[in-house]
């Protein structure tokens, strides 16, 4: 019944939304052991959301996303990179400032020609897709077998800003031999509901005043390409753990935020894992 019922709600995004692009000019899984297996462990969705606050078209993309979130949640796991022509900072309006070193490292990697584009599970420079396949493309890697469970706890120290998050990796399926040497663990901090100028242009005025942005990406923990991480000999009694850190800028709100971890095979560039820790503080 599950299944059907998301294939209609699949449907119904495939025949409303519409296509049109700007061009430039605490634990966190269930974990129940029986017989040495983590149950319940599901595959989650990495979408990387590339935007900006001036790209009148950009906001179909956020909607889609945000239709997602509303049918899959939490393993809908969003980043949206303000980067590029459209994110540049311009005027009184369009004065808040979203673009980040990191975004700056992505847009020379990716050399995007249009807005907006996306990512689905994978860091791959050929797989860029427009926003209208993000749908069927999630709902397909949401029935794949979960191959690691990643769990994550957290301590916000206030005084400092400091974000503390401990991680743990366990291999809940069968990695391929060519998989497990390019393991990479990436970690990101994004931050929602900030209310500031967006264009879109399905409204009337195009220039939104309170637009809400949501899952803007603020810092990477270390490389936006993450780390190298090696799962040999890694099980549920030996699970391999790390500790990391982020410091918040005055501006960002440890409330509205969350830290989004993800595993990838950095040969193909195919995301394996991704989990979404919304930050209660």
């Amino acid at each position: 019944m599950m299944k059907f019922t998301r294939s209609i709600l699949l449907l119904l995004f495939l025949l409303t939304i519409g296509y049109a692009c700007d061009y430039v000019e605490a634990p966190y899984f269930e974990n129940h052991e029986t017989g040495g297996e983590i149950e319940d462990v599901q595959s989650n969705v990495l979408i990387l959301d590339f935007t900006g606050h001036t790209c009148k078209s950009c906001p179909k993309a956020h909607r889609i996303i945000h239709q997602l979130t509303e049918v899959y949640g939490d393993r809908i796991v969003p980043v949206a990179f303000h980067l590029g022509y459209f994110a540049r900072v311009s005027g009184d309006k369009y004065s808040m400032d979203f673009n980040t070193g990191e975004g700056a490292e992505l847009e020379s990697y990716y050399n995007f020609v249009s807005y907006p584009i996306g990512l689905v599970n994978t860091l791959s420079k050929n797989s860029l897709s427009p926003y209208p396949s993000w749908a069927t493309e999630s709902a397909g890697i949401l029935e794949k077998e979960a191959l690691i469970a990643i769990d994550a706890t957290y301590q916000f120290d206030q005084v400092a800003s400091k974000l503390n998050v401990d991680v743990s990796l366990i291999p809940v399926g069968t990695l391929s031999e060519e998989c497990g040497p390019n393991l990479r663990l990436a970690m990101y901090l994004t931050e929602s509901h900030i209310l500031a100028w967006q264009k879109d242009e399905d409204v009337t005025p195009m220039d939104v005043e309170n637009y809400e942005h949501n899952h803007v990406f603020r810092k990477a923990f270390g490389s936006i390409w993450g780390e190298s991480v090696s799962l040999d000999d890694v099980g549920i009694s030996n699970p391999l753990l790390l500790a990391r850190s982020v410091t918040f800028e005055d501006s960002w709100l440890p409330q509205n935020s969350s830290v989004v971890l993800f595993v990838y095979n950095s040969e193909t560039m195919e995301v394996i894992q991704s989990i979404l820790v919304n930050l209660e503080i």
